[in-house]
């Protein structure tokens, strides 16, 4: 279902903010997710997606990418981030 839904969803040309829930360990397994997501960083849409927070290769670049924002997640900001990312992004 990754390759066969996700990736083509995530690289639909009509998305005005492309969403990728998530980049962790099972989707690093896929060459077609990580092609996907290099595609998106080279696009010129705004980006929202979550991300592996433990250290990986692929994860770290994207992470270091520029105009790569990360925003940790935690209980104390979780109420507002739809806010504040709202604000960002749109």
């Amino acid at each position: 279902a990754l390759e066969s839904v996700a990736v083509p969803a995530m690289t639909e040309p009509w998305a005005q903010l492309p969403v990728v829930d998530e980049i962790g360990l099972m989707e690093l397994k896929s060459n077609h997710f990580r092609e996907a997501v290099l595609r998106l960083l080279d696009d010129e849409r705004p980006l929202l997606g979550t991300i592996r927070y433990q250290r990986e290769p692929f994860c770290d670049m994207v992470k270091s990418q520029p105009g790569v924002e990360v925003v940790e997640v935690s209980y104390g900001n979780r109420d507002a981030l739809v806010e504040m990312l709202a604000a960002r992004l749109i």
